[in-house]
């Protein structure tokens, strides 16, 4: 079965065959006859015959070393994710059937004949559609701050949630407490809110000067419970306390050094919490000098001889978009009440503390719930302020998590993520332009230098 590419330059009149597929014109658009290459792959492995809706494949970018050597990547999107698909920008990267494209004109689910970005947000949101996936192939996108990451628009959630508890656990450190508290009462928020504070055994002068920040700094209209844990550090035990006293249909797990940016953040995450199948909602993590520290988080696949593990994803591209994810970090995040305690919380003998919520990840997803990554909202906070952590000890935990969650891999698309990307695949893949020409003598020069 012959399949043919036509490579639309935004014109009315477009073919209608099922075996001729179209695709939006891109700045470094990839070569036809790589495209007929990876078909004729494709073609091997296809035993019906049966020509799919749509192809698509992933992007090429650089990134700068510390050296000011370019050093190309391959950003792996998300499995096919029903949030992000619709939301963001897909020309170059896909080609969908022409007669899908004309039916889907005739129904006025796309405007444009050649739309195959909205086409391929629509076919995204269909189970029983064939979307094949092609590696050989690369839209050359230029750098990870390229604007093509940047949605189009937010997808909204459906439900409003009706109160909100937001657990804060601490020990001393009031001047913290302090910052963190002015951001919740700068908060718009249109349900009731409490606040509950988890004091694990402080000094008595810290306590008071916590319990004052609390009567100065919120409103009269957010309630407060101070609760205290009188036994060594246990943040599962602890925060487990601050949800057993909560009132609210969403609980917010937050650090005592993060803080608020965005004015409507708690609302906003609370109302994704409360939607059917989730187990957790949070934002986009930003540190020092707007630094991404976390896109939520990942399961990362084997590479030499580090096994399969979890991590904060600090991938760039997508991180302002809103899309399913395989976690979200405790120093923010809202999880809905009633989930909470279908899942029995957080683990305080197996996991008292580091990566507690990361087990808790993994016991939702094996349960069939899903976590929400927004990235619309930003939350300040910079990891490591209350606990040093190791390799030798995040070995340990990762040891004991894939013991118990033998399978996690099988959740590593829920995120983008980076690849370094080969020089023969670059010079195969794409029609190379000038830029990429320019890196890739820069690259051979490199080699005869002996540097890598």
């Amino acid at each position: 079965m012959a399949i043919a590419f036509y490579i639309s330059l935004g014109r009315d009149s477009l073919p209608i065959s099922s075996t001729t597929y179209v695709i939006e014109k891109f700045n470094g658009q990839i070569s036809t006859s790589t495209l007929n290459r990876a078909v004729e792959q494709f073609n091997e492995c296809n035993e019906n015959n049966l020509l799919p809706e749509a192809f698509i494949w992933d992007d090429l970018i650089f990134k700068t070393s510390k050296k000011a050597r370019l050093i190309p990547f391959r950003v792996q999107w998300c499995a096919l994710d029903s949030l992000l698909y619709p939301h963001v920008n897909h020309t170059g990267r896909c080609a969908i059937r022409a007669d899908i494209l004309h039916k889907l004109l005739q129904e006025k689910i796309i405007s444009r004949a050649d739309d195959t970005s909205a086409a391929l947000a629509f076919l995204s949101k269909k189970p029983e559609v064939k979307i094949v996936e092609l590696d050989n192939l690369l839209r050359f996108v230029g750098w990870e701050e390229n604007k093509v990451y940047k949605p189009l628009s937010y997808p909204a959630p459906s439900q409003k949630a009706k109160s909100i508890s937001v657990i804060i656990n601490y020990r001393d450190r009031p001047e913290l407490m302090s910052t963190c508290l002015k951001s919740i009462s700068q908060q718009q928020v249109n349900v009731p809110l409490e606040i509950i504070l988890v004091d694990n055994q402080s000094k008595p002068e810290n306590r008071q000067a916590v319990e004052s920040q609390l009567k100065q700094l919120l409103p009269a209209n957010i309630t407060t419970q101070h609760l205290h844990y009188d036994a060594p550090f246990n943040h599962s035990a602890q925060s487990n306390l601050g949800a057993k006293n909560a009132n609210g249909e969403v609980l917010m797990m937050f650090n005592n050094d993060a803080q608020l940016i965005d004015k409507h953040t708690l609302q906003i995450l609370a109302d994704w919490a409360i939607t059917p199948g989730v187990a957790s909602v949070g934002p986009r993590i930003i540190g020092k000098n707007q630094r991404l520290v976390s896109s939520g988080v990942q399961v990362c696949l084997p590479i030499g001889n580090r096994a399969v593990r979890l991590q904060e994803s600090t991938v760039s591209p997508l991180s302002q978009t809103v899309h399913y994810c395989a976690g979200n970090g405790f120093a923010c995040a809202a999880i809905s009440r009633e989930i909470w305690f279908k899942l029995g919380g957080l683990n305080p003998i197996e996991f008292p503390t580091q990566y507690n919520d990361a087990e808790y990840f993994l016991r939702a997803m094996d349960a069939g719930f899903n976590h929400i990554y927004v990235g619309s909202l930003e939350v300040y906070h910079e990891p490591g302020q209350s606990e040093v952590r190791t390799r030798e000890i995040v070995e340990k935990i990762h040891d004991k998590l894939r013991d118990l969650y033998p399978y996690m891999g099988k959740y590593h698309r829920l995120n983008p993520a980076l690849l370094k990307e080969t020089s023969n695949l670059l010079q195969t893949a794409i029609n190379v332009p000038n830029l990429l020409k320019i890196f890739l003598a820069y690259r051979r020069f490199y080699k005869k230098l002996g540097l890598k």
